[in-house]
């Protein structure tokens, strides 16, 4: 359509078309919708606003926040039967902008808008023309009125008559091209155009004056006086008496700063869609329901689907099942704006049913105003690594097995040798005594009686024999562990004769302390493996010795006591009841019930009494092993007392292993 005006020459309507993607513009740094003179708007494909300027805000009537993310036909339901729905629609349908005038219902005033279509939605700028058109109608119906409107048009505006003679101009139009109102009224109005081109414009507007049928707008290029160029955009109407054009009305906008916008607009677009679409990794816009709006060709070769496919589904869909919840929750925290942006692994299940993780980084995208418009989700491929990390997570595991066991073999052998150590101790010290005892006495040219020999050579004897079965749990492999059923040699034992024994044998060590044994009977007879005995008789009482520093008396008291219930059990067996007291230090009421346990040591005596803590775990083992208990009571400072509970009759047969606890 070949249209002139006083503003400019005959030109071909320029080619406004932009293939951008609207939604994404927010991205671009370059574009800022309220830089924008015009109201401007943004739409989806689902016809949901996705961003809005003040502008438009003002001339909507509505605040952005109620319209962000609603359809535009549900805020505006009264536009559907007019031209502004039927514009719309067939700038997306046919994929070409288009540009119409129509009346707006809800806020009561005429537009002139611009829809331009892209693959993601529709961008519009829109204007209110209520002014031109009540400058037109204005001059139609009153002077007075026109003029009124004439003055306070921000639009440029001019009046000329049928030979080009410009009759009035406004304010704004001055201020546009920069000359003085003498120099434009009574003048041609090509005056505004450059020499070369003025006879040009003038053949134009003749052809325009003369011409039929209404004029559509269009943009020209103009110099300011002072030599800047400016966009502008044009319309013109007649004024007509009887039916004739006498005069030529033409508004004038400046579009400089809109028509920069939508190119900007466009770079951002090519820009983000390169960027996006030739991404390594996995890309998606996902929207404020969870469901992708956008997704690039990577992402679709990671999980195996197709566009269209992706963009049928929802996050949770491709999500593996057992990370669902907590993705989901991220990501409405993310779109309810609670947080900018997360990262995580996850898990995602392709098409073909295999699991694949990803490294996850979810940004927010918002408008102008600070609302979420949507999110932009990065995925990057770790699967193998994370195969890498379990095969690794498992060769840790074997060798931290392996280290264990390698461990547990040389505590085993520490172990054996701390017991070895311990209850090798006792007999080596009774022969050590003896043998010095009797050098001691020769030396001095005093010979023992052989009933005093005898009795010596006894007593070395017995240590020989309990040094024996030391060495023979020492090379049985099965006895190496703490805890392990020991082997027993019952025999008639006689407990009173075996306790003023190890007493006699003790008291030769110390002189700060009185061991005493107090006995029911002259004799108490059991049958027990006196080797073993023994060594419980060693440690409680060089126990009672060691715990009580300071000194004082050591208490052996030996009785029995007839058949008892315990726990709806009847005890056909005597038991033989001994007690070992002491007046030491005592153990803390803490460490009290854990006494029997291996290696265990009270803690008022670990930095200042000397032990392995063994002593009493063999102890209580050996007695149970007997079918017996042991039993501590002790108040720290004052002393303690261990009581042993013995059948008289060693079980005829124990196969339970005792385990320390």
């Amino acid at each position: 359509m070949e249209s002139s005006s006083l503003h400019g020459s005959q030109e071909e309507q320029p080619d406004n078309t932009f293939e951008q993607n609207m939604a994404a513009a927010d991205a671009s740094s370059s574009f800022d919708p309220e830089d924008v003179s015009d109201a401007y708007y943004a739409l989806d494909r689902q016809w949901r606003f996705t961003q809005i300027n003040s502008r438009a805000e003002r001339l909507m009537r509505q605040p952005r926040v109620d319209l962000l993310g609603k359809s535009i036909w549900d805020v505006l339901p009264g536009a559907i039967d007019t031209a502004f729905y039927a514009e719309h629609q067939m700038a997306v349908r046919t994929g070409t902008p288009g540009r119409f005038e129509a009346f707006y219902p809800a806020a009561g005033i005429w537009i002139e808008a611009f829809a331009y279509p892209s693959q993601d939605g529709l961008s519009v700028f829109f204007q209110d023309t209520t002014t031109r058109k009540q400058a037109v109608d204005a001059l139609r119906e009153s002077e007075q009125r026109f003029r009124a409107v004439w003055e306070t048009s921000a639009d440029a505006m001019v009046l000329s008559d049928r030979h080009g003679t410009v009759l009035n101009v406004n304010p704004a139009y001055i201020e546009l091209y920069g000359y003085t109102f003498d120099e434009l009224v009574g003048k041609n109005f090509a005056i505004i155009f450059p020499d070369e081109r003025r006879a040009e414009a003038n053949e134009d507007y003749q052809r325009a004056f003369n011409s039929q049928g209404p004029f559509l707008p269009f943009e020209r290029t103009v110099r300011h006086k002072g030599g800047t160029e400016r966009v502008v955009e044009a319309r013109i109407d007649f004024i007509e008496e009887r039916g004739e054009r006498v005069a030529m009305l033409s508004s004038i906008r400046d579009v400089t700063n809109r028509n920069r916008a939508a190119e900007a607009l466009k770079e951002s677009e090519e820009r983000f869609r390169k960027t996006f679409d030739e991404a390594p990794i996995g890309m998606a816009l996902v929207g404020t329901d969870l469901k992708p709006t956008r997704v690039n060709q990577a992402l679709g070769n990671f999980l195996g689907y197709s566009e269209a496919e992706l963009l049928s589904m929802s996050v949770a869909d491709l999500t593996y099942p057992e990370d669902v919840e907590a993705d989901i929750e991220l990501a409405k925290r993310l779109l309810r704006g609670e947080i900018p942006d997360y990262k995580t692994e996850k898990r995602y299940v392709t098409k073909a049913g295999e699991m694949v993780w990803a490294q996850l980084l979810v940004t927010v995208i918002r408008d102008n105003s600070g609302n979420v418009m949507s999110g932009l989700s990065m995925l990057e491929d770790i699967t193998s690594r994370k195969a890498a990390e379990g095969e690794r997570a498992q060769l840790l595991a074997r060798e931290h097995e392996a280290r264990l066991l390698a461990e547990g073999a040389v505590r085993a052998e520490e172990e054996l040798l701390s017991m070895v150590s311990h209850d090798l101790r006792n007999p080596v010290a009774v022969i050590s005594g003896i043998t010095q005892l009797l050098q001691k006495q020769i030396a001095r040219g005093n010979q023992p009686t052989p009933e005093r020999l005898n009795s010596e050579l006894a007593q070395l004897a017995a240590a020989a024999s309990r040094m024996k079965a030391f060495i023979r749990d020492l090379s049985t492999p099965q006895h190496l562990e703490p805890g392990q059923m020991l082997l027993m040699e019952p025999e008639r034992v006689d407990l009173v004769a075996l306790c003023r024994r190890v007493i006699a044998t003790h008291a030769r060590r110390t002189e700060r302390h009185q061991l005493t044994v107090e006995a029911d009977l002259p004799q108490l007879v059991g049958y027990w493996d006196p080797v073993r005995l023994e060594q419980v008789l060693d440690n409680l009482i060089s126990n009672a010795v060691k715990y009580s520093p300071a000194g004082g008396t050591v208490l052996i008291s030996i009785g029995y006591e007839e058949p008892t219930a315990e726990g709806g059990d009847i005890s056909h067996n005597r038991r033989a009841v001994l007690h070992v007291k002491d007046e030491g230090i005592g153990i803390p009421s803490g460490d009290l019930p854990h006494v029997f346990e291996w290696y265990r040591r009270a803690s008022n005596a670990r930095d200042i009494i000397g032990g392995t803590g063994i002593g009493l775990a063999s102890a209580r083992q050996i007695i149970e092993q007997h079918g017996g208990r042991i039993i501590a009571e002790s108040h720290e400072g004052v002393g303690s007392i261990f009581t042993v509970l013995l059948p008289l009759n060693y079980p005829a047969v124990r196969t339970t292993r005792v385990h320390h606890r």
